[in-house]
C-alpha cells in the first residue's frame, strides 16, 4: 500500500519500466527468505534482470536473496530504504573467477531520511552496510524526511528511483546522481 500512497510504481512505469509491488510476510523464518523471493522472481518471467527495492523490515527479508551467490544473473540493483541488511546467508559462489561479479558489487542506493530515529543514516549499523558493498553502495539521506523516508519525501524518493532504476537499465557506471549528502 505504501507504494501507492508515494506514487513509486506510477513514476517508474511513467520511465517506461515494469514495476510491482510485493509485500513479504516478516514471519518468514529466516531460511525460507531466499526461496520465498526467487518464487516471486521466478512468477513473475521478467526476461531482464531487476531492481529490488526494500524498505524497513523488508530488507531483512529481501537482502538474502540480494545477496545469494548468482545474483548478479538476476539482479541489476538494489535499494534499501533504512533497511537493515541480513548479510548471514551472503556465501561467495564456490567456482567464482575474478571476472564473476560479486553479490556485494550489485549496484546499491541506500536511502535514508535524516530525521529517521530507527535507523539513523550516521548509525554504525547504516555504515557498516555501505561498506559491506565494497564500494558499490550510494548513499542518500533525504532532508526532513523520517523512517519512512518514501513517504515523507515522494518526490524527491521518486526522482532517486527513476535514475536509479533507468541507470541500472543502462548499466551506467554511476547509478544515481543525488544533490542530497
Amino acid at each position: 500500500r505504501s507504494w501507492q500512497v508515494c506514487h513509486s510504481l506510477e513514476a517508474v512505469s511513467g520511465a517506461g519500466v515494469r514495476a510491482v509491488a510485493v509485500q513479504l510476510d516478516p514471519k518468514l523464518a529466516a531460511s525460507s527468505r531466499t526461496s520465498h523471493v526467487e518464487a516471486i522472481v521466478g512468477a513473475l518471467r521478467w526476461e531482464r534482470k531487476i531492481v529490488l527495492v526494500s524498505s524497513s523490515a523488508a530488507g531483512a527479508l529481501s537482502s538474502p536473496f540480494v545477496l545469494g551467490p548468482d545474483t548478479f544473473l538476476r539482479v541489476a540493483g538494489h535499494i534499501s530504504i533504512a533497511a537493515p541488511l541480513d548479510s548471514s546467508a551472503h556465501r561467495p559462489r564456490a567456482d567464482t573467477r575474478e571476472t564473476d561479479p560479486s553479490p556485494r558489487k550489485t549496484p546499491t542506493l541506500l536511502v535514508f531520511g535524516d530525521l529517521d530515529n530507527s535507523f539513523p543514516p550516521d548509525s554504525p549499523q547504516a555504515h557498516d552496510q555501505a561498506a559491506f558493498f565494497s564500494g558499490s553502495a550510494h548513499k542518500v539521506v533525504l532532508p526532513g524526511a523520517g523512517h519512512a523516508c518514501h513517504l515523507s519525501a515522494p518526490e524527491d524518493f521518486n526522482r532517486l528511483l527513476v535514475d536509479f532504476v533507468c541507470g541500472c537499465r543502462d548499466d551506467r557506471k554511476v547509478p544515481v546522481a543525488a544533490e542530497w549528502t
